[in-house]
């Protein structure tokens, strides 16, 4: 009986011939494209999250145009000085932003009591200091929280405002802590009819 060269399979099932045992270099071969291609995907995956990285940040997370001239209207809706109940001041500021952070100051304008307007012009205007920052969302409408410190004529007062965009301005409430008010507040920007009212000294 004819004997059948070649190798024997490990697993002790069948015969293969010589001509069918692999090669090294295409091992070799396979072995190096396995590798490139895993490198290529890698550095393809590192370059996609990168953009949209940087697409979260500018775009979604953007903070949105505040540099600029604005006014400000405060409504009294509750409060522990009755003469106050429906007031509303209105005032004039400078903003611009730092990073996530809100900066600048206002000024007085004008306050309506019982239907009678006073027009604060020049040095009967009370100053203030602005300070906040905004707070972005992924998913909604970005807020901004404002902490305003005024020097009133006879003492200094402080307010927050929590404000959304909406309809082009900036609405929301107000917490005072001049006789303990509270009510709503609208922020407008670019809107100048306010800083040249009356006369100035």
């Amino acid at each position: 009986m004819r004997k059948r060269s070649g190798a024997r399979r490990s697993g002790g099932w069948g015969w293969y011939g010589c001509g069918d045992l692999p090669v090294a270099g295409s091992i070799t071969d396979m072995l190096l494209d396995d590798i490139l291609l895993q490198i290529i995907s890698g550095v393809s995956c590192a370059i996609l999250l990168a953009a949209l990285g940087v697409w979260y940040h500018s775009w979604l997370l953007r903070t949105p145009v505040i540099d600029g001239f604005w006014t400000f209207e405060l409504r009294v809706q509750s409060t522990s000085y009755r003469p106050f109940t429906n007031m509303t001041i209105q005032y004039v500021a400078l903003l611009w932003t730092e990073g996530d952070r809100v900066l600048g100051s206002c000024e007085k304008a004008t306050e309506c009591v019982d239907g009678k307007v006073h027009v604060h012009v020049g040095r009967g205007r009370t100053q203030g200091i602005v300070r906040g920052r905004v707070q972005k969302r992924l998913f909604g409408r970005a807020s901004i929280i404002i902490h305003v410190t005024e020097n009133g004529t006879s003492r200094t007062s402080t307010s927050i405002h929590r404000v959304s965009h909406s309809a082009g301005r900036w609405t929301g409430h107000f917490v005072w802590t001049a006789a303990n008010s509270a009510g709503s507040v609208v922020w407008n920007q670019g809107d100048h009819d306010l800083l040249f009212t009356g006369s100035t000294d």
